[in-house]
């Protein structure tokens, strides 16, 4: 898929221990960007409707007795289907409540700017105001409401406070059992200036010190990111044990702004004697979608709906090439019973591969499959939606997409097994239907749950010895 990292998508330590750090109140409510100028054609073409009932739920409460710094983080409960947020801060609760305009009395400032579930806000030129709330809605792809603004909430704030110089890491809406696949994405919420980079680094140990500004002796990797507030892993993480990450911001001369973030425990669970199933292929398998969110985001990975245990062997970017040129590294060492294959999505778009490309990397892993004793279990195509995926990536799809899709489609409906995904994903112009993909491409939740059911119905196929 066009790698996740080409998107803009500024999206665990324990939540006490970071209420803690931060001094605000955890609420523990039920867990429920591109531009809008570029999506102003598609967006007249559809009606524009949203559920009142849609709110974001806060997380961040700043009371009387624990209130703000003058510069601090408001976070809130992910909402299904928002690519960004708008956050509006107040002089008083509004005029109504729960509705999806700003104050017309006391709008003091909005920004649509938001592509996680947080920010880190500048209150500083609001100190002197008697009182001040914030709110915030989710927005979808095509600048529409996803919901109402969430219900008013006033901030209390003491500018003695110190101001929150660290990065702050994302685990609020992941499951206490989440496992990062093979590749591990890192996500966080930014600091204030959008002009900061961000150093990610992967520790074999706890930090000799927590929240300082030096690279730490048990450092095993680290990458540089320019673009987002998220971090792709370029490499598998195979070897068992825990392992802590952490990110640091920095300016444009390499200098730390601010400090570490708190370090997260990442653990990597030893080899099973029998992997019943594994998951291969390129970012539809890896995880991810409606743009803004990462594989670290569970309910958007397939494998997740399930109803059998499946590693995540995916890794976003991939053509059948590169999934078939990965396959000993990648897939032996776990050596799975059954092999859930779904590779050349990207090389559809492709207009220098052709389906025969395509078919012939698929025959090549086929053959390792069964020269070591794995089942292949191919997942024919899925359409794509070329419109969406321009608006979304600004990218063109080759014309000859459908033609290859169907000539690779027919080759694998010819194999021992196979699961056929295609015939449920088409809208009535014979594309990937806007429903399950936000972007043309990348199934959203309901396209990822669509394919989980698809599978879970044709369980029968995998082998268990």
């Amino acid at each position: 898929m066009e790698h996740m990292l080409r998107k803009i998508i500024y999206i665990s330590s324990a939540i006490a221990v970071i209420a803690l750090a931060l001094s605000f109140t955890i609420l523990h409510p039920a867990l429920s960007h591109q531009s809008s100028h570029m999506h102003s054609k598609l967006a007249k073409s559809i009606d524009v409707y949203y559920d009142p009932g849609i709110q974001p739920q806060s997380i961040t409460r700043y009371t009387a007795k624990h209130p703000a710094a003058s510069n601090t983080f408001l976070i809130w409960h992910n909402v299904s289907g928002a690519v960004y947020y708008e956050l509006e801060l107040l002089s008083a609760p509004p005029e109504q409540e729960n509705n999806i305009t700003l104050s017309s009395k006391h709008h003091l400032f909005s920004t649509k700017e938001i592509y996680t579930n947080g920010w880190q806000t500048d209150l500083t030129p609001y100190l002197n105001e008697p009182a001040l709330y914030w709110r915030v809605r989710a927005i979808d792809f095509f600048d529409r409401p996803v919901g109402a603004f969430s219900t008013a909430e006033r901030i209390y704030m003491d500018p003695d406070i110190h101001v929150p110089d660290k990065p702050l890491l994302n685990p609020f809406d992941r499951s206490p059992d989440f496992q990062q696949p093979l590749y591990p994405v890192y996500d966080w919420i930014p600091l204030h200036d959008p002009t900061l980079h961000y150093e990610v680094e992967l520790l074999s140990a706890p930090p000799e010190q927590e929240n300082n500004t030096l690279p730490s002796s048990y450092r095993i990797w680290h990458s540089d990111i320019t673009d987002s507030a998220s971090y792709y892993d370029n490499l598998p993480r195979t070897t068992a044990g825990d392992y802590w990450w952490r990110v640091r911001a920095v300016d444009s001369d390499g200098n730390t702004i601010g400090v570490y973030s708190d370090a997260q425990k990442m653990t990597i669970h030893p080899l099973e004697n029998t992997i019943l199933a594994a998951a291969f292929g390129d970012s539809i398998t890896h995880g991810g979608g409606a743009l803004s969110y990462s594989p670290a985001n569970a309910e958007y990975s397939y494998e997740s709906y399930l109803d059998f245990p499946a590693l995540n062997l995916g890794r976003s970017g991939d053509t059948a090439r590169m999934s078939e040129e990965r396959f000993d590294s990648d897939v032996l060492p776990f050596h799975p019973q059954n092999l859930l294959i779904l590779c050349g999505s990207n090389d559809l778009r492709d207009g220098s591969t052709s389906a025969e490309d395509i078919i012939l990397e698929l025959q090549k892993i086929k053959l390792k499959c069964e020269q070591n004793g794995i089942r292949p279990i191919f997942l024919t195509l899925m359409p794509i939606n070329p419109e969406n995926i321009y608006h979304a990536f600004q990218t063109e799809t080759d014309e000859g997409w459908h033609e290859k899709l169907a000539t690779v489609n027919r080759f694998i409906r010819t194999q021992p097994y196979y699961i056929d995904l295609e015939p449920h994903f088409y809208n009535r112009s014979g594309e990937l239907a806007r429903k399950y993909a936000t972007d043309g491409l990348h199934g959203d939740i309901k396209g990822k749950q669509l394919m989980a059911q698809i599978i879970n119905d044709h369980r029968y196929l995998l082998q268990n010895t």
